[in-house]
């Protein structure tokens, strides 16, 4: 199973190297920023638990408007349960279209989440799927090469029974 997680690491950041022969102009970053992850189980959610992500990405102008982007991204999800933060850490590939207008976008996304650690809780056992499927919307405001941006992300499958991931994510991004 690990080596089948290096595999596909190596061949998504190769994705990220190779430069699109459509596009009219690409660009690629990094983005990093807070993040705040909960588990909803039936509409039952944990304590919300604070963290971080971080990661690269390259974007491909399609048209003045509108660009198509995809990345890859570490981010720290769970929630925290009386006085145990349950934490799942996540190596995501997330795909999305954002939509420009002036410094403004909005974008909406899907990706794919590898789990790649999971907090103990005590049985010796991975309680969690290995994968996570997220669909998110933001939205953000550029200045010069750098961006500000909001993203909520729905977690469409569940992780343990019953259970999805829910965060919000507030960072920044820088465009090379």
């Amino acid at each position: 199973m690990k080596k089948q997680r290096f595999v596909i690491i190596g061949i998504l950041m190769a994705l990220l190297v190779v430069p699109s022969l459509k596009a009219q102009e690409s660009k690629i970053g990094v983005r990093a920023g807070w993040q705040s992850s909960l588990l909803n189980s039936d509409g039952n959610k944990s304590d919300k638990l604070s963290s971080f992500y971080a990661g690269v990405f390259k974007e491909n102008k399609l048209i003045p408007l509108i660009h198509l982007g995809y990345g890859l991204e570490y981010s720290q999800m769970g929630g925290a349960y009386d006085l145990l933060d349950y934490k799942l850490g996540y190596l995501g590939v997330p795909v999305y279209a954002k939509a420009k207008v002036g410094p403004l976008y909005g974008l909406v996304g899907s990706g794919i989440n590898f789990k790649i650690s999971e907090t103990d809780l005590g049985d010796g056992e991975d309680n969690a799927k290995g994968i996570d499927v997220p669909v998110y919307a933001g939205v953000g405001f550029n200045f010069l090469m750098l961006s500000i941006e909001a993203r909520y992300h729905w977690g469409m499958i569940e992780i343990q029974d019953k259970t999805k991931n829910q965060y919000l994510q507030l960072g920044v991004a820088a465009r090379f």
